[in-house]
């Protein structure tokens, strides 16, 4: 398994826990951003929320010139070919999955957590989302989450 982090104290958590929960063997973290390479970015935190920390383009910005930019095609070719993708980057899941040709190929089950405000960060929506998704034969199946604001849309290939 390969687990993506881009924010550096959650990194050091996500490393601390597969430590401790004898995952090393198993689980590989690595400490980037799922993000177009010709941009930098800088952490925009949300307020008593660790895991709604999301990423926004900042022209000259040195903040994330530490912090390795992949595609998911460049971590799956550096990793190995995935068969599920639990993908929650807060806004930025239709332009990691739009510029996947892996997606596209070798249509991997995806766990995509969405939020209709996070992707218009981005200039997405779920509507966009979903056909890309049916463009590419997935099924859509919705897992609504407790709080109204956040969806989470599972996708599967059809048969």
């Amino acid at each position: 398994m390969l687990a993506v982090e881009g924010d550096a104290a959650n990194f050091e958590l996500l490393v601390q826990n597969v430590a401790r929960n004898g995952l090393s063997d198993v689980m590989t973290a690595r400490h980037a951003l799922i993000a177009p390479a010709d941009s930098a970015y800088s952490a925009s935190y949300v307020n008593e929320n660790t895991s709604g920390t999301f990423f926004v383009a900042s022209p000259g910005s040195q903040t994330s010139q530490t912090i390795p930019q992949y595609s998911l095609d460049a971590l799956a070719a550096a990793a190995f070919q995935p068969d599920v993708i639990k993908i929650d980057i807060e806004g930025m899941e239709a332009l990691a999955l739009s510029d996947s040709a892996m997606i596209a190929e070798r249509k991997p089950i995806l766990y995509v957590e969405v939020s209709a405000s996070h992707l218009s960060r981005y200039g997405g929506s779920i509507g966009s989302l979903g056909s890309m998704q049916r463009k590419l034969d997935y099924r859509l199946f919705r897992n609504v989450a407790r709080h109204a604001t956040l969806r989470m849309i599972f996708s599967k290939p059809a048969n």
